[in-house]
């Protein structure tokens, strides 16, 4: 009897890789949810599990992996929930400690410095885990230097903005505080090995190359963008090729081409070569600070070296779902971080579709045939990803990249190689004297043309990137399925996915959202619908940090504002607006009270772009919805769909003269006196702009986003 055609070629890697993964998902579901949502992805798994009977060989065979598949399901499952709970335990309560550490990072801000401090000890308490520190005024502070302090220490949230704030539980930080430049001490300075090595190959750069370029090279070669002016980081954001400043797997296989070709010419043992190799992966990945991303790379690149060692053919997949395995394992959390989606999904759709893109191109000489499909199959899977993560996508992501990359793999190589000649010689200066110009082209090609113009964004994905991505499996050639039976499900799968993709966007284009943040230094909110965006800056210090407002570009994909409704007056108009507007175009300035020409002509003076109109209490319409001044300017009202939205700057003890405005609001918004808020507008919600000390649990720890024709979330 013919034995029947297997659905799909069993890769016991994929099952162990998604029984760890969906082990992570249940402990996830199950510590936010509680057990019966854990069901959900339990179901998944038994399915996964059930799949092996049904379709995967004999039976004799099957038992070894699915005791292998239960066992890393259970190990993962309990993994991730303790570094979730230990996270949890560490919470400190927000009270003021005396603090001393060790600065691990530290970059300069337009407010001062922001450091990341590590060996942390909170009077006397030793602590696992890391502090960012913000730092007002000039300290100088570098990588190694020890650091005393007393202040109030807040936590980080588990959840932050409504999401799971992974990117800070797998870098380790737990903690925030704010010192003053004075009032911090710093008493020695200690770097480790591979500290020390980030620190000598910086100053080589900067002995050869001029500043500006400098900061690129040192991005390129240890991760760290920090000293990189946003303008330019911007720029290669815009062009799709922000990645090349990630050290990742382009950087980790360019080192291990380095020393591949060194040891193949020394006629070196394979084994020895592959086993040096992973050690100075390793070593490399330690001097950019082990970042998940490096640490990822290296991980897949030793899989890729021991394959070759045993002798085992080669496969892609099985190679990409170990290290998968591996990275989970050591660290379960990046299963929701954006760097290990991006990493994964890129590198499967490579391995997977580079082949057939570049048949279709077979009219090209192959090695530009094969690049194309290596760039065009990236640029595909990161699709789903970029817009959930960063609300946008780069439309010339692929003639960059397909440019860039080479370019780059040359720059980077040589960087490495004379940067580190240069340092032990001390010939910096002469070294890399051509490669200051060469970054300078480089750089001045991507910035040359604002391609911000070229992102698509506002696209609404939610679950039908599932959908996504299923039309591309049916399409992969991984199912055995006659080639029209599989074109056949691809497509109405991604017919799903542009049908679910439409109707959501549509929706969250007609709905009026409300994006309010908060902080000590500023609190305001921005209201959109319809490509309309008002902002009402509620209390703002002239030293308050753009990053703020950069924050809500960037999650909120909010690029300019039909108006700017200023409550504090305490604060420079000018100032409020200068910073604001150095984030997002403004069009409108509403200043209510009766019209002062001088204030208006000095505005407009400085910037041409923007109409100063002065106002009393009336509605002024957007799309969907309008804003007023109320309280004689000390309040914004917002009404949609008959509901109304009240913005309070400071209340006050006494009520801050607001009048009466019992049973006027749906939805109040304030900073402090919340609860006498509440009393006297008899709001359903209150929200506040920020964690205060009369409001600590305040929505606000990030942005705070609510619906007002769906609701409060």
């Amino acid at each position: 009897m013919r034995e029947r055609r297997k659905l799909l070629n069993l890769r016991p890697a994929l099952i162990v890789a998604l029984s760890v993964v969906f082990g992570i998902l249940s402990s996830f579901v199950f510590y936010k949810s509680g057990i019966i949502a854990l069901l959900i992805p339990f179901f998944f798994f038994a399915l996964l599990i059930l799949s092996l009977f049904f379709f995967f060989g004999r039976v004799n065979h099957k038992v070894p992996l699915l005791i292998l598949a239960v066992v890393f399901f259970i190990f993962s499952a309990f993994s991730f929930y303790f570094s979730l709970t230990r996270y949890k335990d560490a919470e400190r309560g927000s009270h003021i400690y005396s603090v001393t550490g060790r600065v691990k990072s530290a970059v300069k801000t337009d407010y001062g410095e922001k450091a990341v401090i590590t060996d942390l000890i909170l009077s006397d308490v030793n602590s696992e885990y890391d502090l960012t520190l913000y730092v007002y005024g000039e300290k100088g502070l570098d990588i190694g230097d020890k650091v005393r302090f007393t202040e109030k220490i807040y936590d980080e949230s588990l959840f932050y903005e409504g999401e799971f704030s992974a990117e800070k539980v797998q870098a380790n930080k737990r903690y925030t505080s704010t010192v003053r430049a004075g009032d911090l001490t710093v008493y020695g300075n200690y770097r480790t090995f591979f500290e020390d090595a980030n620190v000598w190959i910086r100053n080589s750069l900067k002995s050869g190359l001029d500043s500006a370029e400098f900061s690129v090279a040192y991005a390129l070669l240890t991760g760290d963008d920090s000293f990189i002016d946003e303008e330019v980081i911007d720029g290669f954001r815009n062009a799709g090729i922000a990645h090349v400043f990630a050290v990742s797997g382009l950087h980790i296989g360019f080192v291990a081409l380095i020393f591949s070709f060194i040891f193949r010419k020394l006629k070196m043992n394979e084994i020895l070569s592959s086993v040096i190799t992973v050690l100075i992966l390793v070593a490399y990945s330690g001097v950019c600070g082990f970042s998940a991303s490096s640490l990822r790379a290296t991980v897949m690149c030793a899989v890729l070296l021991l394959s070759k060692i045993i002798g085992k053919r080669y496969d892609g997949l099985s190679s990409v779902f170990c290290a998968m395995t591996i990275v989970l394992l050591i660290s379960p959390v990046q299963l929701f971080c954006v760097g290990f989606e991006l990493s994964f999904s890129v590198v499967i759709f490579i391995t997977l579709f580079t082949r057939p893109i570049a048949k279709a191109f077979k009219f090209l000489p192959k090695k530009i045939a094969v690049s194309l499909g290596a760039v065009v199959s990236a640029f595909f899977a990161g699709i789903p990803v970029s817009l959930i993560a960063f609300g946008k996508f780069s439309l010339v992501a692929v003639p960059f990249n397909l440019i860039f990359i080479p370019v780059v793999g040359v720059l980077f190589i040589l960087l490495f190689i004379l940067c580190i000649i240069g340092g032990i010689f001390s010939l910096s200066a002469v070294l890399l004297y051509p490669i200051n110009y060469a970054l300078k082209v480089a750089v001045g090609v991507v910035t040359f043309f604002d391609y911000g113009a070229l992102m698509v964004g506002g696209i609404s994905v939610g679950i039908f990137s599932l959908f996504y991505y299923l039309s591309f499996f049916f399409s992969s050639g991984l199912l055995n399925l006659k080639k029209s039976v599989a074109i056949i499900f691809s497509a109405i799968f991604m017919a799903v996915s542009l049908t679910g993709c439409t109707v959501l966007t549509i929706g969250e284009h007609k709905s009026v959202k409300c994006y309010v943040t908060g902080g000590e230094r500023f609190s305001g909110a921005v209201v959109s619908c319809e490509d309309q965006s008002v902002m009402v800056v509620a209390a703002a210090s002239e030293s308050f940090s753009k990053s703020t407002v950069r924050r809500l570009k960037e999650r909120k994909n909010v690029e300019s504002l039909a108006a700017l409704f200023i409550l504090d007056c305490s604060a420079d108009e000018q100032i409020i607006l200068t910073k604001v507007y150095s984030e997002l175009k403004v069009e409108r300035l509403y200043v209510f009270g009766s019209e002062d020409a001088d204030f208006k002509r000095a505005v407009e003076r400085s910037f041409p772009n923007i109409s100063v109109i002065f106002t009393d209490e009336t509605d002024i319409a957007f799309g969907g919805f309008t804003v007023r001044y109320a309280a004689k300017g000390q309040s914004a009202v917002l009404t949609a769909n008959g509901r109304t939205v009240a913005f309070f700057k400071r209340f006050g003890e006494k009520d801050g003269g607001y009048g009466d405005i019992t049973g006027k609001y749906d939805v109040a918004v304030g900073i402090d006196y919340l609860s006498e808020i509440k009393t006297r507008t008899a709001a359903k919600t209150v929200v506040s702009f920020c964690r205060n000390d009369s409001y600590e649990d305040g929505e606000t720890d990030g942005i705070y986003t609510f619906y007002l024709d769906k609701g409060l979330k």
